[in-house]
C-alpha cells in the first residue's frame, strides 16, 4: 500500500474529568523526525512518544501537540499548618493576660482564624492519569494519522500509476520507429562521407567503420529498454507493501537521464513531441514520488 508522508491526526482521551487532546501533522522529508510539544511537567514522556509514532511511520516529518483541554476535577488532601496554629495559641493566650479575659481558648476560637487548614492538591496521582490519557490520546492520533496518509497515498498511487501508463504508450511509436532510425541515419551519414570523400581520397574502409560508429551512437534502443525496465520496476513497487518512496525517487531520475539523452539523439521532428511529452510526465512523477513514504 503506497503511503503518503503528508496529512493530519487527532486523537482525545478523557477519564474522571480529566481531557486530553493530541494533533499530529506530517510533512515530507527525506528522513525521519519527530518534534513534539508538550506541557513541561510531562517532558519526560517525549522519548515514549516518539517510538509510539516510529513503530507506525517509516519515513517523514512529524509535529506533534499536546493540549490539556480540561483539567477536570482533581484530588485533595487536607493539610493542617501546626505552626500557624500555635503562634495564633501563643498570641491569643498574651490578649487574655494583657486585658485579663475571661474564658477559655478552645477549637471554636481558632478555628474561623485564616490560613489554619489548606486544600491542597494530589499532583501526582493527577500527572499519572494524565500520562496515561496522553498516550491513548496519541495512539488515537496515530490511527487517524495512517488513515489519512494512506487515503491519500492510495490516490497519489493510482495517478503514478496513470502516468506510467501513459508513458507506455507515448513509446510504443517511438520505439516502433526505431529500425526505420537506424537505416535512416546510417545511410544519412554514408552519404555525407562519400561527399567529403570525393574531395579528400579518404580509405574507405576506415570511413565506414566510422558510419557504423557514429550511427550506433544515434541508436536509442538502449535507452528504450532502460525506460521499459524502470516503468516496470516503478509498477512493482506501486503494488508492493513496502515503503518505496526512496526507491522511486532514484528511478525516477534514472527515467529523467534517459529520456534526456533520447531527446538529445533525436532527431526526427515528428516523434519530438512525444519525447517532450514523455519528458514533462517524467517530471511530474518526480515531483510526486517526492511525497510517498
Amino acid at each position: 500500500m503506497i503511503m503518503s508522508m503528508t496529512g493530519y491526526g487527532h486523537g482525545e482521551a478523557e477519564a474522571n474529568g480529566l481531557r486530553v487532546k493530541v494533533e499530529i501533522r506530517s510533512l515530507n522529508h527525506r528522513f525521519y523526525e519527530v518534534n513534539v510539544r508538550i506541557p513541561e511537567e510531562f517532558i519526560s514522556l517525549e522519548d515514549k512518544m516518539r517510538q509510539e509514532v516510529k513503530q507506525k511511520f517509516y519515513r517523514g516529518k512529524f509535529d506533534v501537540l499536546v493540549h490539556l483541554e480540561s483539567e477536570g476535577e482533581q484530588e485533595y488532601e487536607l493539610q493542617t499548618n501546626f505552626p500557624l496554629i500555635t503562634t495564633y495559641l501563643q498570641e491569643l493566650r498574651k490578649i487574655k493576660e494583657e486585658f485579663n479575659l475571661e474564658g477559655e481558648i478552645n477549637i471554636e476560637a481558632i478555628w474561623t482564624l485564616p490560613h489554619l487548614i489548606r486544600l491542597m492538591p494530589l499532583p501526582q496521582r493527577r500527572e499519572s492519569k494524565l500520562e496515561s490519557l496522553i498516550i491513548e490520546a496519541l495512539r488515537k492520533a496515530i490511527g487517524s494519522l495512517e488513515k489519512a496518509r494512506a487515503e491519500e497515498g492510495e490516490a497519489l498511487g493510482k495517478e503514478l500509476q496513470h502516468r506510467l501508463q501513459l508513458i507506455k504508450g507515448l513509446l510504443q511509436p517511438i520505439e516502433k520507429e526505431i529500425p526505420r532510425l537506424k537505416k535512416y541515419y546510417y545511410h544519412r551519414l554514408k552519404e555525407r562521407v562519400k561527399e567529403y570523400n570525393s574531395r579528400l581520397k579518404l580509405d574507405e574502409e576506415r570511413l565506414l567503420q566510422e558510419v557504423v560508429y557514429h550511427a550506433e551512437k544515434e541508436d536509442i534502443t538502449e535507452e528504450i529498454v532502460r525506460i521499459k525496465s524502470h516503468l516496470e520496476q516503478s509498477e512493482q513497487l506501486l503494488s508492493g507493501d513496502e515503503p518505496c518512496g526512496k526507491k522511486l525517487d532514484f528511478i525516477s531520475q534514472e527515467l529523467f537521464r534517459e529520456v534526456n539523452a533520447i531527446a538529445s539523439k533525436m532527431r526526427t521532428p515528428g516523434l519530438m513531441p512525444g519525447i517532450l511529452t514523455i519528458k514533462s510526465e517524467v517530471e511530474k512523477i518526480r515531483e510526486q514520488v517526492q511525497n510517498i513514504e
